[in-house]
């Protein structure tokens, strides 16, 4: 038995080698976006020129940037949804995202646009904080805008 088990071992292995062996090398697409992200150094006003600098070194062709509603949200504080236009982007207050989508878009920069929570009080179940049980109805009314 110790036998069998040896040599059905070594047969593995071998087979193991050799395939390893003929596989031909894998080599990346030329058209491969790299992406980077880092949503809070790349919209700070004080780090994202040298950001975008270090960025463009390294040969990054893409950003995955995290649009925290509760960052561009009308009274996103507020307990109580206040009287705008959801589908109105003058009514959202957009602030660095400005900024580092007209660059990626200067640049020639693919950019992933992940909206996510946190969210407004006024966006949640118990209107207390911004991660209870966000109102599934007011984000799609917000953010269809961005389709």
């Amino acid at each position: 038995m110790f036998r069998i088990r040896t040599l059905i071992c070594t047969l593995a292995l071998g087979l193991l080698v050799a395939g390893g062996a003929a596989a031909p090398a894998a080599l990346a697409s030329h058209n491969e976006a790299v992406f980077f992200e880092g949503s809070s150094v790349l919209l700070s006003p004080k780090t994202r020129e040298k950001a975008v600098a270090q960025l463009q070194h390294l040969g990054v062709s893409a950003l995955r940037v995290e649009l925290y509603w509760v960052n561009v949200a009308p009274a996103a504080k507020s307990a109580k949804r206040p009287a705008f236009d959801a589908t109105n982007p003058a009514s959202y207050n957009w602030g660095g995202y400005d900024w580092l989508l007209a660059k990626a878009h200067e640049l020639h920069w693919q950019v992933l646009l992940t909206v996510t929570g946190p969210v407004p009080k006024w966006a949640t179940s118990t209107h207390r904080d911004n991660v209870t049980h966000p109102d599934a109805q007011q984000f799609r009314q917000q953010f269809t805008m961005l389709l």
